[in-house]
């Protein structure tokens, strides 16, 4: 595994560990992270040291560590350094149809969408357009991925499609 393989993998194992630290606290939590880098996708310049406050799973404030008032009840998580990025979406997705690296439509079930949708989180996509011939078991799961706490990214599906 090449060394920037490597970095990559330490990144989406963090990001997915912090995603799942948010998403889980009690809804009245406040959480910091600290000492992040901050990748904003305007394209603008790299943020460095950067603190952002969550509450309610809301960012509501962010900046320069020095100049972020962090609540006295927040739970504080050290960043050292790791990198933010905004949720990634795949605009042209097809769920529910792998396994490992197979492709099938056999695979088809809402308990192999629900896997896939978990995947896409830990890689950082926060959500998924099926784009066409979803059957019945996709539509639970869209339906879920809408609540609070769904353990994967939020599924939007073209429905039946074309075809």
């Amino acid at each position: 595994m090449s060394e920037e393989t490597q970095r990559m993998s330490a990144i989406s194992i963090w990001l997915l560990l912090l995603m799942a630290s948010v998403l889980f606290q009690a809804p009245e939590s406040v959480v910091a992270l600290q000492g992040v880098h901050v990748i904003d996708g305007t394209g603008g310049e790299l943020l460095s040291d950067v603190t952002i406050v969550l509450a309610d799973g809301m960012i509501q404030s962010i900046g320069p560590r020095t100049d972020v008032d962090v609540p006295a009840s927040a739970t504080i998580i050290e960043g050292d350094g790791r990198y933010v990025i905004p949720g990634l979406f795949n605009l042209h997705g097809h769920v529910g149809v792998t396994e490992g690296l197979d492709v099938s439509a056999g695979f088809y079930s809402e308990a192999n969408i629900r896997q896939e949708l978990k995947r896409y989180l830990y890689y950082g996509v926060v959500a998924v357009a099926s784009c066409g011939v979803d059957s019945d078991p996709v539509f639970p799961v869209r339906d879920d991925s809408r609540n609070s706490g769904f353990p994967g990214a939020h599924l939007f599906t073209a429905w039946r499609g074309i075809g």
